[in-house]
């Protein structure tokens, strides 16, 4: 008797999207972290450029943001191999290019990457309408929390990595930091080879259950373009427009959030160094992520599975619990530290109110990801196969431009108080609750706008099957 044959994993299925977000991850996390050193290099002899390097970086998640709408629609309507080929070979091109960069020039070397910068957002931003477009065809219902969740731990490990890596090149006196970008660049263009030899353009809808199951094996081609009509059926539904609406208010959050506790534990009198944080980091926030992404990202996909209702309350109740945390972390009396107590990682973890602090924020990371590995299976669920590019794109810009208003508005907050971030963070506390709000009232249509799509969807499948059988083709 054969045996039967082991259904492809999750990593043989997607693993070149998740080079991709590696790549992408190992190029930004050494943006933020060398701001400082970068500013000294095209400035020497000067302070820091606050204004101009912020710019740098808010004009390439401007441009990525605006281009994305581009990417959607072609990731919509052609073939997305061809194209993410081609969009990951110029950022690798833009991203080499960038090692060979002048410095020292004051403004004359400053305006080059800030040129560069712009391109590299305008093609790198191609990749999450075409991942997601991707994803949604090549995996599951059941695989896709935890495809996220996998795409979520490899960001955080390769975050790490870059780090560390490049803070080493960059702190050098010469120019080895240009071989970080040689690397970077390396990495896309590494992808584009993969691409081109190993990946083959799965066929739109393939792994949507009801077209599945009616097509089967024949030999059809999934071409529809969206149109006003199924574009009013489906993406203007009630789930579809809570959760862009959600989005925005939970993407301000994210960004406040990251800006907020920082300064907070290090700012007098607390005074923890910037070493000891990231080492308070490595040690409670990365398991929490990895706790949401692996051991939650299994449990989603197996109640979403069940009722894509149950995706619905695990996100309400992760971002309830996430708020719960944030006001629990910033209620806790911390010690007064000196400096030298503060960058002494050992001291620190004398305290034990450091770690309930630190449980805390596992709790909370761990309740980000859930939302995380919930909100995309969901937008996937209640949309067609030929908007999924669109949905991403526009989700993506609407995340930059909310995620950047939030330290803006954190620093607003913070100087309405007097710095008294206690009194702060209950304020950016509420924003959180329009989201969660919006996020129930979503549970009482979700299923109705998945059963819509479904029925679009199984129209389309048995026509193309009646056309492929009536052609003769079996």
């Amino acid at each position: 008797m054969a045996l039967e044959a082991k259904p492809p994993s999750i990593f043989k299925k997607a693993w070149i999207l998740l080079f991709w977000n590696i790549g992408v991850s190992f190029f930004f996390s050494a943006e933020f972290i060398n701001l400082l050193v970068v500013s000294y290099k095209i400035w020497p002899h000067e302070e820091f450029h606050a204004f101009e390097m912020g710019a740098l970086i808010t004009a390439r998640l401007w441009v990525d943001g605006i281009a994305a709408i581009f990417w959607g629609f072609v990731a919509d309507r052609f073939d997305r191999r061809k194209v993410f080929m081609f969009t990951s070979s110029a950022t690798g091109v833009l991203v080499f290019i960038n090692a060979f960069l002048p410095v020292g020039g004051g403004f004359s070397s400053y305006y080059w990457w800030l040129a560069l910068r712009m391109c590299i957002g305008s093609v790198m931003s191609a990749g999450g309408p075409i991942g997601n477009s991707l994803s949604s065809d090549l995996l599951a219902s059941k695989e896709k929390s935890q495809y996220f969740g996998f795409g979520s731990i490899l960001w955080q490990v390769t975050q790490v990595g870059s780090m560390i890596f490049s803070a080493l090149l960059f702190s050098l006196p010469g120019d080895e930091w240009r071989v970080f970008f040689l690397i970077a660049g390396g990495l896309f263009l590494a992808n584009t080879a993969f691409l081109s030899i190993k990946f083959k353009e799965p066929r739109r809808a393939g792994t949507h259950e009801s077209f599945a199951r009616i097509v089967g094996d024949l030999d059809v081609k999934y071409d529809f373009g969206l149109t006003w009509a199924t574009a009013k059926d489906t993406i203007l539904r009630p789930t579809n427009i809570l959760a862009a609406s959600e989005g925005i208010f939970t993407n301000v959050l994210f960004g406040i959030i990251d800006l907020i506790w920082l300064p907070y534990i290090q700012s007098p009198p607390r005074n923890i160094s910037p070493f000891s944080s990231s080492i308070f980091i490595l040690i409670f926030g990365v398991p929490g992520v990895l706790l949401g992404s692996i051991v939650f990202a299994k449990m989603s996909d197996k109640f979403g599975a069940k009722r894509l209702r149950n995706r619905i309350m695990m996100i309400a109740c992760s971002l309830l619990g996430a708020m719960g945390c944030i006001l629990a972390a910033f209620s806790m009396p911390l010690p007064e530290l000196t400096a030298e107590q503060g960058a002494d990682i050992r001291n620190m973890l004398a305290y034990p109110v450091f770690f309930l602090f630190g449980a805390t924020m596992l709790a909370m990371r761990s309740a980000f990801s859930i939302y995380g590995v919930n909100q995309p299976p969901i937008l996937q669920e209640i949309n067609l196969p030929e908007a999924q590019g669109r949905i991403a794109s526009t989700g993506q810009l609407l995340e930059i431009f909310s995620y950047g208003a939030g330290p803006m508005l954190a620093g607003a907050v913070l100087k309405t108080f007097s710095n008294q971030y206690q009194a702060a963070i209950q304020v950016v506390a509420l924003i959180a609750l329009p989201g969660i709000a919006m996020w129930f009232l979503a549970w009482f249509w979700v299923e109705k706008d998945q059963a819509r799509v479904k029925r679009i969807v199984e129209a389309r499948a048995r026509d193309l099957k009646n056309k492929a059988n009536g052609n003769g083709k079996t």
